[in-house]
């Protein structure tokens, strides 16, 4: 039985999510202070991680509230 190729990145990237105001109500929206789904891919050329810093609405009557909104990329 063969053992698991360890990955080592060699390159990380991390995506922001592009608008700036909610999409379903129109208010400003704040970038959150942590990274969200983080994984290592493999390339033919390289290894590398990726993570995206998601953001949220900051009305409270808006019906997306408490969700996190993630970048396209």
């Amino acid at each position: 039985m063969r053992t698991p190729k360890q990955l080592y990145p060699q390159t990380s990237k991390i995506d922001t999510y592009e608008l700036k105001t909610c999409p379903i109500c129109g208010h400003l929206l704040k970038q959150e202070e942590y990274t969200n789904g983080r994984k290592i891919v493999q390339t033919m050329e390289s290894v590398i991680k990726i993570a995206y810093l998601p953001k949220r609405c900051l009305n409270p009557d808006c019906d997306g509230q408490g969700t996190n909104l993630r970048p396209a990329g």
